[in-house]
């Protein structure tokens, strides 16, 4: 992210939490369009505001990935839940990239 004109870097994973069910279907549609979603997932990050990385439980940032996955997931058919049930994100502290 670099919104506040410098470039941090974060070692940072996204897990999803959806029903057992859904396993299949997501690893299928991750593997199909992996680069499309990373893409997108690095656009949520790049645009974020860096107070907002700085969050404890990056909450914003959290809210705006579950949206993004949810909206990407959909929702079951036969239940009419959203597919992603929580989105969590691992994220170290950033460190600085460029001087």
């Amino acid at each position: 992210n670099n919104r506040s004109g410098a470039t941090h870097v974060f070692d940072t994973e996204i897990w999803v939490h959806a029903q057992s069910r859904h396993q299949h279907s997501l690893t299928m549609e991750l593997d199909r369009l992996r680069n499309e979603i990373r893409s997108e997932i690095n656009a949520v990050w790049k645009s974020s505001e860096p107070r907002h990385l700085r969050e404890p439980g990056l909450e914003t940032v959290t809210r705006r990935m579950h949206d993004l996955l949810g909206d990407r997931f959909g929702r079951d058919e036969l239940t009419g839940e959203p597919v992603i049930r929580k989105c969590v994100i691992v994220a170290g502290t950033g460190f600085r990239a460029n001087n």
